[in-house]
């Protein structure tokens, strides 16, 4: 019976393990992602910062295209 608890027991915990980081893994990128940004545009090169300028305008256009959702959920609501 120990020896089912232990293998349940190591089993779960990399599981458990495993969903972490895969959960934890994003968030870390998203906050980061500005310095990786601005540290492209001060040291890398050419390609680097053409990468750096291509995430921006996609940002861009993702937040404007975020505000203008809820802005037409709002207005749907209101009526």
């Amino acid at each position: 019976m120990i020896f089912l608890l232990g293998i349940y027991l190591v089993v779960g915990s990399v599981s458990a393990l495993t969903n972490f980081v895969k959960w934890v893994t994003p968030v870390f990128f998203i906050l980061f992602l500005p310095f990786m940004i601005v540290h492209a545009f001060i040291y890398g090169d050419a390609k680097k910062k053409e990468q750096a300028i291509t995430i921006l305008k996609g940002s861009f256009v993702l937040t404007l295209g975020y505000f203008a959702l809820v802005g037409l959920i709002m207005l749907y609501q209101a009526f």
